[in-house]
C-alpha cells in the first residue's frame, strides 16, 4: 500500500492521496475477494 500512495503522490496533490490508497483497496476487494494471491490451500 506505501507504494501505491508514493507513487500517487507523482499524480494527484497531496489531499487526494488517500482517496487514492481508498480506492485501489476497495477495488482489489471488490475484483479479488480472497487476496492477491488466492486463498490458502
Amino acid at each position: 500500500m506505501g507504494i501505491i500512495q508514493s507513487l500517487s503522490a507523482l499524480v494527484f496533490p497531496i489531499q487526494l492521496q488517500n482517496l487514492v490508497l481508498f480506492i485501489v483497496f476497495i477495488a482489489v476487494l471488490a475484483f479479488r475477494p480472497k487476496g492477491l494471491l488466492g486463498a490458502a490451500r
